[in-house]
């Protein structure tokens, strides 16, 4: 029987058992405190939409293969289903943040907007630098949410007008740095987006290169050109962070990971993960976060 999708960390389960919120709002103004325990050092995917202004200091975060600094000025946009990893949580930090649901968004206002935001989807990067002058827009804006969090139509607004200034940020920004990729660079956005979609499914090098039309050998020398890490290794390595996520943020069995993962057996998912991670599925769950 198929199984479905595991959504543990919808928004008012993330509010209850990570920010320990009892708010039945569709959106949650996080205080510092409140980004400190949200910052789980485990990869995780939630499903609601996230924005934070970074005021001080720096943390690093994994989003898919990249990883980023964010840092005083930077801008951290996350959509839902996107997978991530907080690093470096021991490091002084401070940031703005908004986390919200679609169901925000109320007449007259419609959500239907946000499924077309390039800037919550996945391929974009995901902190974005700022000027002082767009740090300093953003800043006021979160001053207008906080001065009005217990009016969700106002916030509604201003969260609109916020993610339309990004976005609007993010235009100027890859005009700016737009510059041209090397074929083996293009290849390995290509093959990247390719393996966000399949990789549940297709594992095998060749399905890739295929789709490609490229020889399996002629793709993964192209990765490990730019990556210094084979095709076959950066999809075991896809595979191994969706596997902590479920490990870690759901109740599945080992047998249901496996099967959603698209494993042959649960002996070869186990064998596969002590050799990727040095210890067994149950034994990394069992790991203080």
């Amino acid at each position: 029987m198929p199984l479905t999708s595991p959504k543990s960390f919808d928004f008012h389960n993330f509010l209850r058992h990570v920010l320990r919120q009892s708010d039945s709002r569709a959106y949650f103004l996080a205080e510092n405190t409140d980004l400190s325990s949200a910052m789980l050092n485990v990869p995780y995917r939630n499903y609601f939409y996230g924005l934070g202004l970074a005021t001080a200091g720096c943390r690093r975060i994994q989003v898919g293969f990249d990883t980023y600094e964010f840092k005083a000025g930077t801008m951290l946009t996350i959509g839902p289903s996107v997978l991530r990893q907080w690093l470096d949580l021991s490091l002084p930090f401070e940031s703005d943040t908004i986390f919200f649901s679609s169901e925000l968004f109320q007449a007259p206002i419609s959500s239907h907007f946000l499924s077309e935001m390039s800037i919550f989807k996945t391929g974009i990067p995901h902190v974005l630098p700022l000027t002082t002058a767009d740090a300093q827009a953003v800043s006021q804006l979160f001053q207008i949410l906080r001065q009005y969090k217990n009016q969700p139509q106002i916030v509604a607004a201003q969260t609109l007008t916020l993610i339309e200034m990004i976005a609007h940020f993010y235009d100027n920004h890859s005009h700016q740095t737009t510059t041209k990729l090397s074929r083996q660079e293009t290849l390995l956005h290509d093959f990247d987006t390719l393996l966000q979609k399949h990789y549940l499914e297709n594992k095998d090098v060749a399905f890739y290169a295929q789709k490609l039309n490229l020889t399996a050998n002629h793709l993964s020398e192209s990765i490990k050109m730019v990556t210094g890490k084979s095709a076959k290794k950066r999809i075991e390595e896809v595979l191994m962070f969706e596997a902590k996520s479920l490990l870690r943020q759901t109740n599945m069995s080992i047998k249901e990971i496996t099967y959603w993962l698209g494993f042959e057996d649960d002996s070869y998912f186990v064998k596969f993960f002590k050799q990727a991670e040095g210890v067994t599925p149950n034994a990394y769950r069992l790991l203080n976060p």
